[in-house]
């Protein structure tokens, strides 16, 4: 994935040899390290708009969010593979790892046999983010889509503020991951009145998942929040309880390429914490509601 994501990153700057190569990494190691610093504070707030910011994500979160929907997904086994569902509403998705997760999930269960999925994008960036979700969906995508067809749209939206949300038809996996941390708490009711609207639009045999960094006691409570009001409806089926606790997972991608180590992630393990060591593990929890 890694080789993938540079190759997309060359192109979109037009960096057509090794040099310009290696000083784009270079010049981006004051980017990763403000990154890193955002992810210290609660709420985590960083320039979207950001050309190199975004680079940065991909090169140094990306590859390890990429994972979280498909853990996530894998504890209803091949249940939700099994059940045909192609229509996902994204919800504060960015560059999109979300897609990455589920079609990681259907071909782990032999269930991405021509489908033709369509990825709804929310985000609070969405425009923003085109920079990024073309990279993944020109390089990354492609390799794990199979036979499938991939149609997405991408709107502009803010999870923390009021919304209408409108029936939805078809069977829906409704997706919230690495968005609730960046909510300030006083904007916490109206999102929670906003997944009881969402959860009033979708149609029986629809699921939420809610999934986000255990880091932040205020996200943790949040969640908590969410999952309570959902749970009151007759229809709900708590799948994973926020109660379980969270996960500290070791990274698939927890060894970057070569190149990526000696001109961007250069930092040593377990010395000096300068902000460029390559993330190892992520500390995550999530919930799986399913519509009855």
């Amino acid at each position: 994935m890694y080789q993938d994501l540079l190759n997309g990153l060359y192109n979109a700057n037009n960096l057509t040899n090794q040099a310009q190569q290696i000083l784009y990494l270079q010049n981006l190691q004051e980017d990763v390290k403000s990154l890193r610093r955002a992810f210290t504070v609660y709420p985590v707030q960083f320039d979207y708009t950001n050309n190199k910011i975004q680079a940065s994500y991909l090169l140094t979160y990306f590859p390890h969010y990429t994972e979280l929907l498909q853990v996530a997904l894998n504890k209803t086994n091949s249940t939700i593979a099994t059940e045909n569902i192609n229509n996902l509403l994204l919800f504060g998705s960015g560059p999109c790892p979300e897609i990455i997760g589920y079609l990681k999930y259907l071909n782990e269960h032999n269930a991405n046999n021509n489908r033709t999925i369509k990825a709804s994008i929310y985000d609070i960036a969405s425009t923003h983010w085109q920079y990024s979700r073309n990279i993944v969906f020109n390089n990354i995508v492609p390799n794990l889509k199979k036979q499938s067809i991939i149609n997405q749209t991408a709107k502009d939206l803010r999870i923390d503020n009021s919304f209408t949300a409108n029936p939805i038809a078809e069977k829906s996996l409704v997706v919230f991951q690495n968005c609730l941390n960046e909510i300030t708490e006083d904007k916490h009711q109206v999102v929670v009145d906003n997944f009881s609207k969402i959860y009033t639009a979708i149609p029986q045999g629809s699921y939420i998942v809610i999934i986000d960094l255990s880091e932040y006691d205020s996200v943790i409570n949040l969640i908590t929040r969410i999952q309570t009001t959902l749970s009151s409806n007759d229809t709900a089926q708590i799948i994973r309880n926020v109660s379980e606790g969270g996960l500290n997972r070791q990274s698939s991608y927890a060894n970057p390429i070569p190149f990526i180590r000696e001109n961007l992630l250069t930092g040593i393990p377990f010395q000096v914490q300068n902000g460029l060591i390559p993330k190892r593990h992520i500390k995550f929890t999530y919930i799986i509601i399913k519509k009855t």
